[in-house]
């Protein structure tokens, strides 16, 4: 993703580059970390309560419920899990604030307190969900007449794809989204920044994964939740079109806030800070869509299950036992959650289910393992030049530039950068370093490997692009300047 460094870069110091970076990841990040913690809020929410025969997803009798060791249980869940939500809301507040700290101290931090937020919510809901099943086994609150029994409702199954909104309206976005390409300022564009292919190719893709989602609801079978009919028919379109409601509208959002882009990339020839921030806004405002769209379905679905007297039961907790689904006489792959009606499950039983869990864990790990050596080498390396032959091999982490004397047009030594807006398109930019792949909107392509609060920096202009770069030692700059300028071929 593009990402714009600074304003105004007047100096190396960064001042400017930073604060801006800082405010764009603090702005991301609070709408995240609301929104994560606002989904774990409400999807497990009430868990406490007898509802559909169950309490933390175990069926019991409902005449057990007012037992002293079940509403002990309930008690301190309830006290535990409001403690644990409004103490992480907090601090996934007070994190965001560490974008003004530094960016790799930041990302470390806010991925130690996801994990915690994660780890913990499991421990608290799954940990109460296994100590009722077996506080149930204990009691021999079995329910036997309620175990493998399948209903149908035929009924309900005839007017299955009446209930949700039609996909032939997201041809209307998909042509919408590629209708700007052909423009020829888009296309002048398009040949000088990757960031509107990357735009692009993610407005698709996003669109894409909404219809995907949208066409999965609508195969959906119908659930049997009661022995009503009518119940089972408003319960089933209540969730199929609320969603695809939504997916629609985010889908009209997304494909608004790439339209907004482009129009702004085909005016300006460039994207500012505000730009992406109205970009960013668009994106959240889908978030939060789907997220009302949760709200407003597991509202009503509570109170239409509320008042009905003939809900189904089916106890089949054996297989929800250790917190996941594990049943080998069932053919599902995928199966409603049973702690958050509006999830599914895989039935671990089945091979392909552990392949998968065994393959995205595995992406995970290799992902935080390389977030991890990216941040490590940031804040390990140094900037070093060897010269020799007229020729300058800069390296900064993983990052280098040969320059050959040839290609040298002309060599400067500033002492602050170039008044510019500059962003990042593929580098590093940490409270220390200035490193990698960068574009001005005046300087155009550059590299940069700069120590932020060192002076002076030497400019290098290039056929193809500027590099600027600095030495933490004075003397080592100046030495590296005198030797790239007696390197210009006349």
């Amino acid at each position: 993703m593009q990402e714009n460094v600074s304003d105004d870069a007047s100096g190396t110091d960064g001042g400017g580059m930073i604060m801006e970076v800082a405010i764009i990841m603090l702005v991301i990040f609070l709408f995240m970390d609301i929104m994560v913690v606002g989904i774990g809020m409400l999807a497990y929410a009430g868990k406490e309560e007898y509802s559909e025969g169950m309490l933390f997803g175990v069926h019991i009798p409902k005449e057990k419920v007012d037992e002293k060791t079940v509403r002990d249980m309930a008690e301190i869940y309830k006290k535990k899990y409001k403690k644990f939500q409004h103490w992480n809301m907090i601090l996934g507040i007070l994190v965001c604030g560490l974008a003004f700290a530094g960016i790799g101290i930041f990302v470390i931090v806010w991925t130690v307190w996801l994990t915690e937020y994660i780890v913990g919510l499991y421990w608290i809901v799954y940990g109460t969900h296994r100590r009722m099943y077996n506080l149930k086994v204990q009691n021999g609150w079995v329910m036997e007449s309620a175990k493998q029994i399948i209903y149908v409702d035929t009924e309900v199954s005839a007017h299955v794809d009446k209930m949700p909104l039609p996909k032939k309206w997201y041809l209307v976005f998909f042509f919408l989204t590629c209708a700007v390409m052909p423009f020829p300022e888009m296309k002048a564009y398009l040949r000088e920044e990757n960031i509107a292919w990357v735009l692009f190719g993610s407005a698709i893709a996003v669109n894409l994964c909404f219809f995907v989602l949208h066409w999965w609801i609508e195969c959906r079978p119908t659930v049997v939740y009661s022995k009503n009919s009518q119940v089972n028919m408003t319960l089933n379109q209540l969730i199929k079109r609320t969603w695809t409601i939504c997916l629609l509208v985010c889908t009209a959002v997304n494909t608004a806030a790439w339209l907004y882009v482009s129009v702004r990339m085909m005016q300006n020839q460039w994207l500012t800070s505000a730009d992406f921030c109205i970009y960013i806004l668009l994106q959240v405002t889908a978030g939060a869509i789907l997220l009302g769209g949760l709200c407003w379905i597991l509202q009503k679905k509570k109170e239409i299950m509320s008042i009905d007297t003939e809900i189904i039961e089916t106890d089949d907790d054996v297989y929800w036992k250790n917190g996941w689904y594990s049943n080998p006489h069932d053919k599902r792959l995928f199966v409603q959650d049973r702690m958050c009606g509006m999830n599914y499950s895989m039935n671990m039983a089945k091979n392909s289910a552990k392949i998968f869990t065994a393959v995205i864990s595995a992406v995970l790990i290799g992902c935080v393992i390389w977030v991890a050596a990216i941040l490590v080498e940031f804040a390990t390396t140094e900037v070093t030049v060897r010269m020799a032959g007229g020729k300058m091999d800069i390296r900064a982490a993983s990052y280098d530039c040969q320059i050959q004397s040839e290609q040298i047009l002309s060599v400067k030594l500033l002492d602050e950068m170039p008044e510019d807006n500059f962003y990042r398109s593929n580098g590093g930019d940490t409270e220390k370093f200035l490193i990698g792949h960068f574009r001005g909107k005046e300087t155009g392509k550059c590299m940069m490997f700069l120590y932020k609060e060192e002076t002076p920096i030497i400019e290098i202009q290039l056929e193809d692009m500027t590099v600027f770069l600095n030495s933490e030692n004075k003397e080592e700059t100046e030495e590296w300047y005198d030797y790239a300028r007696n390197s210009i071929v006349d």
